[in-house]
């Protein structure tokens, strides 16, 4: 790695006790490498949820950061298939960004979908995300498909209570 800080470089390194002792000495918990990419991101590469929730504690920010193929962090997370950093990540803000595309118009899920993550897919589904936005997952990867299928039957079923549930209420208010 050409021109990496010791911080960035310990991030990719997965080395918490230099990140900590180079954060608590001043280094920005934000700082970005020439690519775009932040510390936050390399330790997100490094599948350190140690060091992501420390650089988050220390106000690493989480939504909107993208890298120089505008893939969020999230994105990066749900690639790598960390279900933990996902998970932590969407505890804290990166809800904003899970049904945000990269350039190459691939989101949050159909990565983790496409790279066979299927812990990281149920995490998504968890946090709602959008599924009838990637209809076309094209992953092979038949849990993972029976498992969106599943929550999208779910999702058909619950909207057509909430209309008769409505129509109900709304024959109450006629009378």
């Amino acid at each position: 790695y050409t021109n990496m800080s010791q911080l960035l470089t310990a991030a990719t390194e997965a080395n918490f006790q230099e990140v900590k002792r180079l954060v608590e000495s001043g280094d920005d918990v934000n700082e970005k490498h020439d690519d775009g990419r932040t510390v936050l991101h390399y330790a997100v590469s490094a599948n350190s949820l140690k060091i992501v929730k420390y650089l988050v504690e220390h106000g690493a920010e989480v939504i909107n950061l993208h890298t120089h193929g505008s893939d969020t962090i999230l994105f990066l997370a749900c690639e790598k298939g960390n279900e933990s950093i996902v998970d932590y990540l969407l505890q804290n803000g990166a809800t904003k960004d899970i049904n945000k595309y990269g350039d190459d118009r691939v989101s949050p899920l159909s990565i983790a979908s496409e790279k066979g993550h299927t812990a990281v897919v149920q995490t998504l589904l968890k946090y709602n995300v959008d599924m009838r936005k990637d209809k076309q997952l094209v992953c092979g990867n038949e849990e993972i498909i029976n498992i969106i299928n599943w929550e999208l039957k779910k999702s058909i079923k619950y909207r057509k209570k909430l209309k008769e549930l409505k129509a109900l209420d709304n024959k109450k208010l006629t009378k």
